[in-house]
């Protein structure tokens, strides 16, 4: 299937008056093209955009059935490490590998990476509550 993925073609701005407040969409500039996106798991989101607020795949492409699956799968990702007991060294205090974790986070990325082809930058940085992770993984920039 060679069908162009239109990534976050539109970006919306808050518009406040003297008695309301809305939102404008504006097309999204060529020169502002590719998103970049970093995935890195949080209390709240699994994505960051290039001005640091949070991201989700179903948001970005509201109407896509594979970003609502992706949007699934990152949430349940993100789900193991909220719900992971860490105490002040990265360490679990329950059975939880970081590795693994790791591992499902990496491919989720890449998953995003295919479904935003060249529209997006993707880059993987693990959690700050993550002291144990090998040195060259502190940030992965996502290939196809």
């Amino acid at each position: 299937n060679n069908e162009q993925v239109l990534f976050m073609e539109k970006r919306g701005f808050v518009i406040r008056s003297e008695k309301s407040i809305g939102l404008k969409w504006i097309e999204r500039p060529d020169t502002e093209k590719p998103f970049r996106v970093t995935i890195r798991p949080d209390y709240c989101a699994y994505a960051w955009d290039e001005y640091g607020m949070s991201w989700f795949v179903d948001s970005a492409f509201p109407e896509n059935p594979i970003a609502k699956k992706l949007d699934k799968d990152f949430s349940e990702w993100l789900s193991v490490f909220e719900n992971t007991d860490i105490d002040n060294n990265g360490r679990s205090i329950i059975n939880f590998s970081w590795e693994e974790f790791h591992t499902t986070g990496l491919a989720l990325a890449k998953r995003l990476k295919l479904f935003g082809k060249d529209d997006i930058v993707i880059f993987y940085e693990k959690p700050y509550e993550d002291t144990f992770i090998v040195e060259d993984i502190q940030v992965v920039k996502i290939d196809e």
